[in-house]
């Protein structure tokens, strides 16, 4: 949910990017809504192969999401 959450706030923030001022100026990757949308992405990848490693319960997706999930 959070990387859902994320995904669309960068988005949102994308679309209404009139006056957010750049992190770094000269740089328009280290803007916001790159960093947002990003991140929103990562989230839902490792979060789909955890329950998609739960569901099938394959060890090599299961530890893809972190060694702790093994015990």
């Amino acid at each position: 949910m959070l990387g859902a959450a994320l995904l669309g706030l960068g988005i949102w923030l994308h679309v209404k990017s009139d006056g957010i001022v750049d992190v770094t100026p000269g740089h328009s990757f280290l803007t916001p809504s790159p960093l947002f949308i990003a991140s929103g992405c990562l989230a839902i990848i490792i979060g789909f192969l955890g329950c998609c490693g739960a569901v099938t319960e394959n060890r090599c997706m299961i530890i893809t999401v972190g060694p702790h999930s093994i015990l």
